[in-house]
């Protein structure tokens, strides 16, 4: 399992040439990449997250006695 985080400022164009590029070389049933945009570097909350590839798959969280 590999963990990369690459953090990008790119403008509008790139962004959608750089979707275009990982779609054609990732494996979509075994990889995932997420695309998170930050908003402007004045700090507002996130605004949206993409993903590419393989769903993300929301585990259900419950407490657990032991």
């Amino acid at each position: 399992m590999q963990f990369s985080v690459f953090q990008c400022d790119l403008p509008d164009v790139d962004l959608v040439r750089m979707r275009a590029a990982l779609s054609d070389i990732i494996q979509h049933a075994e990889d995932q990449v997420l695309i998170i945009d930050l908003g402007p570097t004045e700090g507002r909350p996130i605004k949206s997250i993409e993903s590419l590839g393989k769903c993300v798959s929301v585990l259900e969280r419950r407490a657990q006695v032991v």
